[in-house]
Order: structure tokens, then sequence, then C-alpha cells
């Protein structure tokens, strides 16, 4: 029989959990659609005869009772058991019912299951017949023939029916109410509430009759939010230890939260190692007898539908497919990141003897190290649809940590001989994080991860994580040498971000924004994007591959770190107010020339050291800035001249430099790096919040009182779609036939607080500079938004694009022809520019067309001044206009 769809009970965009008794003719022909059944009649017993409720077919005439001594003999003997499941398929029976199911509905069916089931709420419940047929003697697909209702069918399709009569609320638990409350905690954001709906679901007297594998899937969810809290408490008291005693250990989710919760304890005493259970538990999963038992109905996830296809109900497949596997792995890499956190600062060996086997040694022929690689490769791969592979800023981090179990950095004789016994705790503190962060992900169906508390301080470890993990990867793989401490620079960089978003409105993230660069030209350079995109000599590529990882790790991480002195000339903004006292306007106005003098006097001295690039004379530029210091922070390496550290960082030297300077030209035969840095940089659009002003009003409430702040969203971006396909065979990426594709999926502009012809105008300035004519292959850029759901809830706005906004804003600006003027003359003629909406999405594309010669008189000079602000403040009084209008025209005369 065929089975429905565990997941979800709707049919028809009806929700039948939501709306107890429904019509019975439209629950038999649901349930018929469901099973692929031919007929099911729903009936009534009484004194002498039978009420029929439904039926499907529907019976349009004729009575509507059918008398008991009509019935088939064997069905009255089964009426009156104590049976309530009972099939018919034998030849014999058929002769039987055949007859009486023609004169009831004139349709022949081949076997019959007889079902007693409850319909109604639990008092006053009535009892019932189901009575399904079909017209096939045995099941098409069976490769022996079988009889078609077998006792586990019947049953299935008994819950089904109490369930969709009202009788019980899931077909998985006969526990009404509280299942619910659990469920929905599933998909909130609070660990005490979903902690208080598993406690109040154990606590049922009844929850020992639900099925083994929901009991240990509900534990297993109460025991982590215990760990949880204690982990990363909400407030104090929540790290209270709860009462455990209704427990049961005898299942294996259960059993390995419990491994969590006692490690965490018991600060992870080395005799406390609990490896005999994980063995058993490991080699159950090994050999496939630990998974695929979990009922789906179980699991909830969030933005079911935030990816095209199948995308989402692969990577939710996925993770319900193997959750015992993946929360093992979890469990293995919690010990070790708890054990080693309690080990460093550690200078003894033997503290840390056992962390290595934690990590190294093999259960079933299998260590954590290619047990996690495998289940991490197999999920990466389920990002592909129709040959193009959609990114996200954490499968990026996936994919880098699927890339470091090849490095040297997991070594286990390296590590011995690179790391002291506290570097190496260390290590594995940061590692065993960056991992539960991944698992986490993956745990979630690929949707951007909740309720992450598996390590102190949460989230803000997976950032100082990630930061010393790639930088431990540009040292011990790339042989970056360690004068540069490149750690401590971008934790100092990461420290200064919150004092950045205060400055000026305009401030994005800039530190997510960098390590995301760097792994997306890592995944780039290693899918063979620059063979495929750029003409030159295949050995100077090769030489250029090498030194290149290392170069690119300082550019991409570093091309940002000078952004704060661009914005030293807002900081004194701030201060305007002051400047009713005339002494405090003489003193701040003499600030302002003072710090444009030195910015012009920096600006002169930086020119004379960089002939070949064109530095602006009054504004410093921070990819300028930046490059400096990254000359500089290495110290000059022992043995290393200067001009020795200048000439192996060149290549980054350059990228930094270039990648904002206006029309400071980029050859991509001649710089890859440059180019590469350049088209990065303008494709990570993710996790880039701009904060709304009135962020700096609530600023200081928030940190007395904490209340809700007007923070723009974590991400305006759903994920990047890339012309990239997998090889099953070699397991990598590579680029597909024709132009090279990538495609920016952006969420609401006007829920998520950003401007797309901003980013639009931003991106085509910037890329204009790049020289095509070296290209090997045309690059598509294109960046694609829904029409705003506001603008379709305005009447004189439902059919208006972003751009058409952008051109009305144009024609009232008396600066900055030059730019507006080849901006939209680009768009008209359609080879460097396209643009098209409908009523539902809008997209804008930069086209780099390979072989195409740098028309100079084309390229716009520089970007208007205040640009963003002017833009802002016009649109949001142009849409209030054209909502009063609305309003007016709607208003009856």
């Amino acid at each position: 029989m065929k089975r429905p769809d565990d997941t979800r009970i709707i049919l028809n965009g009806r929700n039948f959990l939501k709306e107890p008794n429904p019509d019975p003719d439209y629950l038999c022909e649901t349930i018929s659609g469901l099973f692929d059944l031919q007929a099911v009649l729903l009936l009534r017993k009484s004194v002498e005869a039978f009420s029929i409720l439904g039926s499907y077919p529907r019976i349009t005439s004729g009575t509507k009772e059918v008398a008991l001594e009509k019935f088939p003999e064997g069905w009255l003997a089964f009426l009156e058991s104590e049976y309530r499941r009972s099939s018919f398929h034998k030849e014999e029976h058929r002769q039987q019912f055949e007859p009486f199911l023609k004169d009831l509905i004139s349709t022949s069916i081949g076997q019959v299951g007889l079902v007693k089931f409850w319909w109604g709420v639990e008092t006053g419940a009535k009892d019932y017949l189901a009575i399904i047929g079909t017209a096939e003697k045995y099941h098409p697909f069976d490769e022996k023939p079988q009889y078609h209702f077998v006792s586990y069918d019947l049953e299935l399709l008994q819950q089904y029916l109490e369930v969709f009569s009202g009788y019980i609320e899931h077909k998985y638990s006969e526990i009404r109410g509280r299942d619910k409350n659990f469920l929905q905690a599933l998909s909130g954001d609070s660990r005490f509430t979903l902690r208080l709906a598993a406690s109040e679901l154990i606590s049922d007297e009844r929850f020992d009759n639900c099925k083994e594998y929901s009991k240990d899937y509900v534990q297993s969810i109460y025991i982590d939010m215990v760990t949880s809290l204690k982990v990363l408490p909400r407030k104090r008291g929540d790290e209270k230890t709860k009462d455990l005693k209704n427990i049961s250990h005898s299942y294996p989710l259960t059993q390995l939260a419990m491994a969590r919760l006692k490690c965490y304890e018991e600060e992870l005493e080395t005799d406390k190692y609990p490896s005999e259970l994980l063995e058993r538990i490991w080699s159950k999963v090994v050999s496939g007898r630990e998974e695929g038992e979990y009922p789906a109905s179980l699991f909830t996830f969030p933005d079911k539908d935030i990816f095209p296809g199948n995308i989402s109900k692969k990577c939710q497949d996925f993770s319900i497919q193997n959750w015992v596997a993946l929360e093992l792995i979890r469990t293995r890499f919690f010990i070790l990141h708890h054990r080693a956190s309690l080990a460093y600062p550690t200078w003894d060996e033997s503290s840390i003897k056992n962390l290595d086997q934690i990590l190294f040694k093999e259960y079933s022929g299998k260590n954590l190290v290619t047990f996690t690689s495998e289940y991490l490769e197999a999920f990466l791969f389920l990002w592909e649809e129709n040959n193009h592979l959609h990114i996200t800023s954490d499968w990026l981090m996936a994919w880098f940590g699927l890339m470091l179990f090849k490095t040297k950095l997991l070594d286990v004789q390296l590590q011995r001989d690179l790391y002291s016994p506290n570097e190496r705790a260390e290590l594995y503190k940061h590692l065993s994080c960056y991992y539960l962060y991944v698992l986490h992900w993956i745990e979630y169906g690929g949707t951007p991860p909740r309720l992450f508390s598996d390590v102190n301080k949460g989230y803000e470890q997976v950032i100082e994580s990630s930061l010393y993990i790639l930088c431990e990867y540009a040292h011990v793989e790339l042989e970056l040498n360690r004068n540069t401490m490149l750690f401590k620079t971008l934790k100092r960089m990461w420290s200064s971000e919150a004092v950045l978003y205060t400055v000026h409105q305009t401030y994005r993230e800039h530190l997510h924004h960098a390590v995301d660069i760097c792994f997306t030209g890592l995944f780039l350079m290693k899918s063979g994007f620059l063979e495929n995109a750029i003409e030159f000599d295949k050995n100077n590529l090769k030489l250029f591959m090498e030194p290149g990882l290392q170069n690119w790790i300082l550019a991409a991480l570093l091309h940002d770190v000078g952004y704060g002195l661009n914005l030293n000339t807002y900081v004194l903004g701030h201060l305007d107010f002051l400047k009713k006292s005339h002494e405090i306007k003489m003193y701040l106005d003499d600030l302002e020339g003072y710090i444009k003098k030195r910015n012009h006097s920096l600006c002169t001295e930086i020119q004379k050291w960089m002939p070949g690039h064109k530095i602006g004379m009054d504004t410093l530029d921070h990819g300028v800035i930046s490059a400096i210091f990254t000359l500089a922070l290495s110290g000059y390496p022992p043995g290393q001249s200067y001009e020795s550290w200048h000439r192996d960082i060149n290549d980054a030297l350059r990228a930094i430099i270039r990648h904002n300077l206006p029309l400071d030209m980029v050859n991509p035969s001649k710089e890859p790096l440059s180019f590469l840095l350049l088209l990065c940089d303008h494709l990570q659009e993710w996790d880039r919040p701009r904060m709304d002003k009135d962020f700096l009003y609530s600023l200081g409430a928030k940190l007395l009182r904490s209340p809700s702040s007007p923070i723009a969203a974590s991400t305006i971006i759903k994920y990047v779609k890339i012309s990239v396909h997998s090889d099953e065979s070699s397991k990598e990426w590579h680029f597909n036939d024709g132009p090279l594709v990538f495609e920016l999926k952006f969420k609401d502009a006007l829920q998520e607080n950003f401007e797309p012809t901003m980013i639009w105008c931003n991106h085509f300035f910037d890329l204009q500079k790049v020289i095509c004519s070296q290209l090997k292959r045309d690059i598509y850029i294109s960046f694609t938004q829904p029409i705003s759901a506001e603008f379709k809830g305005i009447p004189l706005l439902n059919n208006i694009s972003e751009l058409d906004l952008f051109r009305d804003f144009v024609r009232e600006q008396e600066e900055g022809a030059d730019f507006y003027f080849k901006f939209l003359n680009a768009i008209q003629k359609g080879k460097t520019l396209t643009h098209g909406h409908d009523e539902d999405l809008e997209r804008f594309t930069i086209i780099l067309a390979s072989g195409r010669n740098l028309d100079k008189t084309a390229l716009a000079s520089e970007l208007p001044k205040n640009l963003y602000v002017n833009f802002m403040k016009w649109k949001k009084e142009r849409i209030n206009n054209i909502r009063l209008k609305g309003k007016d025209r709607q208003q009856p005369k």
C-alpha cells in the first residue's frame, strides 16, 4: 500500500490537524488519495443496520443505510470480534463482498480491509467502521505477489483516520495538546520554552505509551536544553539541574544527550569519557542499524522555502535520516571541546593525552575525522540543482571545514611536532567549536542555525574559532610566517566593529565579510575559476597558485582593515549639536581642518610610494591604508629584508590597493588576484547588516534594560547561485561550459533595510575598471530580489520597480550627472548592464564580456557624494506621498 508523506497531513492547502471533524465524503476522498485506494466507505452501526456516513466514490442516490443481513458473512464475524483491523483478499472472500460493494458504489474491488476507529473527541467518541478497497488483487510493485492490506498498513491507516476525525491530535502519540506545544517550541527561539514543553510532555502519565523513537527524541531534546542552559545560561537560575528521574536511558539519542550533560557537569574528568557507550552506538550507526528510524513529523525546520527546487527537502531529509549519526558526531566534538577548554592553558602533555584519541581513535574502521568528512561531503553535494550550485555563508564554512580534513592541520604527527601541549589544547578547543557549529547547521536542514549553545559564549565563540582556524590554516598549510600575528590582528579588527557601526549609517559589517570573501575565493580557486575565466599562460598560473593561496589569505582578510580611517571625518559630526557654543564650534572646526590637512599630506606621501596607482589627494582610501598596514604587519620576518617581504606579498598588496581605488584599472591576465578580490568583494553581500539610525538612540537603553533593537536582519541575501556542477568520481566542483554565472538572490528590500539600486550603483562603479579583453569567457553577475510586499500593498506602487524610482530620483538631481547618465545609458544599451522585472521579481545584471575593448569615455569618474543618504531620504518621501495619494483615491466621494 502506498505510504503517505509523514512530514505533514496537508492536502489542497488544508491542514487536518487544525480542522477536526471534517466533511465525511471529503475525508474519504482524502484517504483515497493519500493511500492510492479505489474505494473508501465510513459507516456507523445502529441496532439493525449501518448508516453510511461518507464514501468515495460518492453515493449520490439510493439508501444511506445498509441492513446487517446484507453484510458478507466474514465481515459480520469481524464486527462481533474484539479485533479492530482485518483484511479480505482470498477468492472466496471476493465472491462475497464484490457484489455487495458493486451495489453500493458501482466499482469492482479486488481486496478489502476493514478498520474500526474512533470518531470525535475523547469524551463521547463513537466507534466507526471504515471499508477500504483496491481494484488490484496484488500490489503491482511487489517483486513477489503479496496481499495489499497487511497488519502494518491497516494500523497506519487507522491512525490517520483517527487523526483526521479529530480523535487524536498526532499519529505518533496519544498525548493531546502538549505535543503541539513541544512542536511549536521546536520551531521557536527560546531554549527555556522548549525545555518546559519537553518537560511537560515527559511528565504526562501517558508518555510511556508513546512509540520508543518518539520518546527518545523528546527526552534527548529535553536533556539537550538542560545542558544548553548550563553551558550558556539565559539568565541566573537557568543553569540549575532539573529532575531527570522520569527519563528512560535505554535509547541512543537519550544516551548521547546524557553523555553530553554528564561530561559538562563533571568538568570532563579524564576517567569519565563514555568510550563504551559511544563505541556501541558508533558501530550501530556504521552498520546502518540506527538510521532512518525516527518519524519525520517529529522534526521542525525553519524557513522551509528559502532555497529553490528540492534543495530544502533534500537537506531536511538528510538531517532526519542521519540524525543519530549526526548526534553521535556532535557528542564526540562536544566532549573534545569542553575537555580541551578545561585543559587550556596547560604545560603538561599528560593533561591532554586523551584528546588525540577522541579525534583519531578508530571505531569500526573509522575515526571521527573520516566519519565526519563522509557526512559533510554528502550534505554539501545536495546543494546542486540543475547543474548550478547554491551557496550560503554557512555552506562555505562547511566546505572549508571539509577541506581542512585533508590538510596538515589535522595530521596527528605534525600536530605533535608543530604544537606544544598548550597550543594543541587551544587548537582542539577551536577546531571542535567550528565543527559543532557546522553540525548544528546540518541538523537545521541547512538553514541558519538557532539555539546554538554547545559552547560557552555561543556564536561569539564560533566567530573567534573561525578566525583562529583560518589563521592556523594559513600558518600551517600555506606556511605564512607567524610574525604576521594574523589572529590577533583580526580580533582587534573585530573589537572595532561595534564602534564603526555607530559612526555612520552607511557602514556595513566587515569581519564576516572578509572571512566569507576568503572562503569564496578559496572555493573558486579550488574549482578552477581562474583557469576558466582568464587568458594567460598555464605555467604562470601554476606559479601563481602556490604562493597565491598565501597572498589570497592576506588580501581577503585584510583588504578592509583600514576602513575605520575612512570614517574619521564622520566622528566629529556626532558632536555638531555642541556648536551652539561659539568656542566649541571654533574648536571642532579647527579639528576638522587639521584632519583634512593631515589627510592631504598622508595621501601625497603615499602617492610617492605607489607611483603606479592613482591615489586621491583629499580622501584617504581604505584600500591604500589597508595595504600599508599589511606591509608593516609582519615586522619583517627573521632573515627577510623589507624588499624581500614586499616581493613575496606583492600580489596581495596590489589586490588590496586596487579593490577600492576609482578607475585604478584591473587587468585579470596580469593581476588575477586583484581581479579575484574585486569579484568576490562584490559577490559577498550576505551577513552584512546595516543599522537603522534609530539604533543610536536605543543603544544606551539596550545596554541597561535590553529592549528589542531596530538592527537590520542578519542577512539580506538568501543564497548565491553559481554555474558549477559536481564530479561524482573526483568529488570536486567544476564550472559549466558557457558564461560564468553568479546570481545573488536577495530578500525583500524594504523588510531587510537595504537599497537594491545603491548596491547596483556600487557594483557597476567598481567593476567597470575590469579590463575584459583578457577574459576567456563572459562573466554574468546578477542581483535578483522580489518586488517588495509593501509596494504590492500600495495601489499606485504595485507595478513599480526599484529602477523606476531611481530614474525619478536622478531627474531631480543637480550633482552627479556624469555617473547617472553613464549608469542609465549602460542599461539602455544592454551590453554591460541589463535590467528586467515582472510583477514578482526584479533582476539587474552586470556583464563582463570577454574580448570587449575598453571604452574609457563610458567610465564614470566618481560616485556622487552622499548618494546613499540622499536617495534614502528622497525615496522615503516619495513612497509616503504615493501612499497618501493612493488613500485619497480610495476615499468615497
